[in-house]
């Protein structure tokens, strides 16, 4: 009787030996798996962000003096994020909330941006409907001249139409289409000897483009819509992501 409870009990802990042994080795086995997983869910986040900053739409405004800062620090962020990825057991989704963090704020500071550079054009739009009235004066008083003493006052007109659509020019044609009006403007005061009107009309406009100049970039509307949509698109990608991650 002794011997068969002996051989009970050694056959119930061989049986729960090998339970455990089971037990143990799927632990480490959905452990391996997890890491796995979440090492390729933050593989896949850090690329999507590293080809975000390469895309053609974001690189022809990050590249710009203004967004050098934010696009530097921010893709050094991502180098000390993949950096400590290669390190001897990395925390990934440590790292990976890091990630999160890190293109929440390039985010916001670029939407910021956006904000500004929107009111900018606003503003700049707001005042080619201005300019408008002086462009119908100079061609009024072109028409009474009979015989244009120089040949350069059509091109005064040519250059105001310009500023009209001051949101199609980029600063740096503005400032050059402002400077050639003013010496053709210039030279036809000097020729006129005497002209109010034409000189009311240059110190307004001097005024308008000197308002124009705070800013530091015109011709941007399309620019920025296209980064606008690139960051909406990537956020979408994110989204998608996380809920194809938490599904797995």
């Amino acid at each position: 009787m002794r011997r068969n409870n002996f051989k009970l009990a050694v056959s119930f802990l061989a049986a729960a030996t090998i339970a455990i042994t089971a037990g143990t080795i799927a632990v480490v086995v959905t452990r391996q798996q997890d890491n796995t997983n979440v090492n390729q869910n933050f593989n896949a986040e850090l690329s999507r962000y590293e080809n975000l900053l390469k895309r053609e739409s974001m690189a022809k405004i990050l590249d710009s003096a203004e967004y050098s800062n934010i696009k530097d620090a921010y893709a050094q962020k991502l180098m000390d994020i993949k950096a400590k990825s290669k390190e001897t057991k990395p925390d990934y989704l440590f790292l990976q909330a890091e990630l999160k963090k890190e293109n929440a704020t390039f985010e916001a500071l670029l939407r910021e941006k956006l904000e500004i550079e929107k009111e900018a054009i606003k503003k700049l739009q707001d005042n080619s409907l201005v300019l408008k009235p002086y462009k119908d004066t100079i061609k009024n008083l072109l028409e009474k001249e009979s015989e244009p003493q120089e040949d350069n006052l059509e091109e005064v007109v040519d250059y105001l139409s310009d500023f009209v659509n001051v949101g199609n020019y980029t600063v740096e044609s503005i400032n050059d289409s402002y400077l050639s009006y003013i010496n053709s403007a210039e030279a036809y005061l000097k020729a006129m000897k005497s002209n109010s009107s034409l000189a009311n009309i240059k110190a307004e406009l001097t005024k308008k483009i000197a308002d124009a100049k705070t800013f530091t970039r015109l011709n941007v509307a399309d620019k920025y819509l296209a980064l606008e949509n690139t960051l909406n698109e990537a956020k979408k990608q994110n989204d998608a992501a996380v809920v194809e991650s938490n599904n797995n």
